[in-house]
């Protein structure tokens, strides 16, 4: 089995969400025996500032993707050109997040970086009979793959897409996703629907346009219990994600052994959660070992956008990233499965997240 990690969007806090990744993600999936390969496609603000989050006139570290050991990324710098067309078309229906269509262009945004996932997928060879990792790179993943029971579900033909349980907020969770690459397809090239969408809907809104996709075309969603947390640029944690970040905490399984450092695999406790280790505050944030793989040269990570001669941006540049195999755990395991047409889960009273990630360049960007 392949596993292609997929991971879109705005990078502004890797320094405190990649060691949670790795740990999360990369090492479970390497003690499996999966074969990897890693690609990240990020929208570079010229500056991130937001009064309701806090985060002020901050300029994000275009660098900062290295920490993700990549095996190709791309940094592009964020244009409100590039989502022109469904920014237009969202404009013509009611302000589902009613903040005067911020929060639209930045889920226009969000969804133009996971169609350019979804090429450089391609571009790696990504195949049917491949697992998708769909990843925020700024969340703080709380808990850890057991890729035996968290991606059986897509293995043995139960689901076509796997997503959070928690905060549907009417429709389907879009913070992550795992996929078959069929699904994957559909998931990160929705936005080609968006002007059906907005007319099925009366309007857009992140998590029923995700609903809508997956009725569309049939597919089976399951559901994990799987956590994270979005992290701000300055190392905070969202407003109204600190009661799961509180609740893991409380948890108390999983700490990262802080001897070996952040890069190391968990200690000998079951390594279900990551959170109580990890305070926000006073974290420094994964430092990088030497000589790890899948690092960009400093060349390679300040060199300028565009596109050269033979059509490829510079934005885009490959790594090295090691995928290490060992003997396969062959213990099954379950999820929750559901027919998109179910209801969503009934965790929506306290109303939207309105969590978007990025802002038309004409405006500082937000983040959500």
């Amino acid at each position: 089995m392949r596993c292609f990690i997929g991971f879109f969007g705005i990078t502004r806090s890797l320094r405190h969400t990649a060691a949670s990744i790795r740990s999360g993600f990369y090492e479970p999936l390497r003690q499996a025996g999966v074969t990897t390969a890693r690609v990240g496609h990020f929208n570079l603000p010229q500056v991130i500032s937001n009064p309701r989050s806090g985060e002020m006139d901050i300029v994000p570290d275009r660098a900062e993707s290295t920490l993700l050991d990549l095996d190709l990324c791309w940094v592009e710098p964020q244009s409100d050109t590039a989502i022109a067309a469904e920014f237009d078309v969202a404009r013509g229906f009611p302000d589902r997040f009613g903040d005067g269509y911020r929060s639209l262009a930045n889920l226009c945004h969000q969804l133009r970086s996971l169609e350019r996932v979804w090429s450089m997928l391609q571009l790696l060879g990504v195949t049917e009979t491949d697992l998708v990792l769909l990843l925020r790179p700024d969340l703080l993943y709380l808990d850890r793959l057991d890729p035996a029971e968290h991606l059986a579900p897509l293995l043995d033909g139960r689901t076509d897409m796997i997503v959070p349980g928690w905060q549907s907020w009417g429709g389907l969770n879009d913070r992550f996703a795992f996929c078959t690459a069929a699904s994957a397809k559909l998931y990160a090239t929705r936005a080609r629907a968006f002007s059906d969408a907005c007319r099925a809907m009366g309007g857009m809104h992140a998590e029923t346009f995700l609903h809508f996709t997956a009725a569309r075309h049939g597919l089976r969603v399951g559901h994990t219990d799987l956590r994270a947390v979005r992290v701000r640029a300055d190392g905070r944690v969202a407003a109204n994600d600190a009661a799961m970040l509180a609740a893991a905490r409380a948890e108390g399984r999983g700490m990262l052994d802080r001897s070996t450092g952040p890069d190391e695999h968990l200690n000998s406790r079951r390594p279900s959660t990551l959170a109580d280790t990890i305070a926000l505050d006073r974290w420094p944030g994964p430092s990088r070992p030497s000589g790890s793989a899948g690092a960009a040269s400093p060349e390679r990570a300040s060199r300028e956008d565009h596109t050269t001669s033979g059509g490829r941006p510079d934005g885009l540049y490959g790594g090295s990233g090691a995928n290490r195999s060992s003997p396969s755990d062959t213990r099954s395991g379950s999820d929750r499965s559901s027919r998109a047409s179910r209801p969503a889960p009934s965790d929506n009273a306290s109303g939207p997240s309105h969590d978007r990630d990025m802002q038309p360049s004409g405006q500082a960007a937000e983040a959500g």
